[in-house]
């Protein structure tokens, strides 16, 4: 039998119950959201670049040594004035309006803001999700 571990769990009974670490699970979320191609974009509240998904690296025109660099700094694929205005209200928890916006190609996407919250709960910065929704040729 193994020796007691978080609240009193054994490893092996976590192993049998699929317990896993807080960084076991952030692998798990990690894998699901590259395999569905999500992109995904976390800002502090500093509007820093936090992390990305593979996804939005083409999108938001980064590089992975952009990481630390304000958001403000990049060359983003699509237009929006106001971005920064909306990852505020993001920010202080107030509504963000989901957005349809275009980007270079002249291909449209649903971009969505919300807070991102920490383990703790508390909000940390925002998170930008894109998603293809039509070509070029797309009515909007």
């Amino acid at each position: 039998m193994g020796s007691p571990g978080i609240g009193g769990v054994t490893q092996s009974a976590r192993n049998r119950k699929g317990f896993h670490s807080p960084y076991a699970a952030t692998s798990i979320i990690t894998a699901h959201t590259v395999s569905i191609g999500a992109s995904m974009v976390t800002v502090a509240p500093d509007m820093r670049i936090r992390r990305y998904t593979p996804a939005a690296q083409s999108l938001f025109s980064m590089i992975s040594t952009d990481v630390g660099r304000p958001l403000g700094d990049l060359k983003l694929s699509f237009a929006m004035e106001d971005l920064e205005a909306a990852l505020v209200d993001a920010m202080h928890e107030r509504p963000v309006p989901d957005r349809d916006v275009r980007d270079r190609r002249g291909h449209w996407l649903s971009l969505r803001i919300r807070p991102y919250r920490a383990s703790g709960g508390q909000v940390d910065g925002a998170v930008l999700v894109l998603a293809g929704i039509g070509g070029p040729d797309a009515v909007r």
